[in-house]
């Protein structure tokens, strides 16, 4: 899903539930929903490599400036 799509999503619901902005903010351990997690974490930017998220930074350091990440992404927690 793209930060655009997501960022609309989370505008809807709170147009139709302003009380949300006062509730916590909780991710769901997988697609089926097995576990809950608060999130504790603030969004950051970064890209994934091998499975990894990482800083483009720390990326090129450890791998070289050649290394291109598999994706940019947006961290959520």
């Amino acid at each position: 899903m793209k930060l655009s799509t997501y960022m609309a999503k989370l505008n809807e619901l709170v147009r139709k539930n302003p009380k949300a902005l006062q509730m916590d903010v909780v991710t769901s351990s997988d697609d089926e929903s097995n576990s809950f997690n608060d999130v504790l974490l603030d969004p950051s930017i970064g890209v994934l490599y091998a499975g990894e998220f990482r800083t483009l930074e720390s990326l090129k350091e450890y791998y070289g400036e050649d290394v291109e990440p598999d994706r940019h992404v947006v961290c959520l927690n």
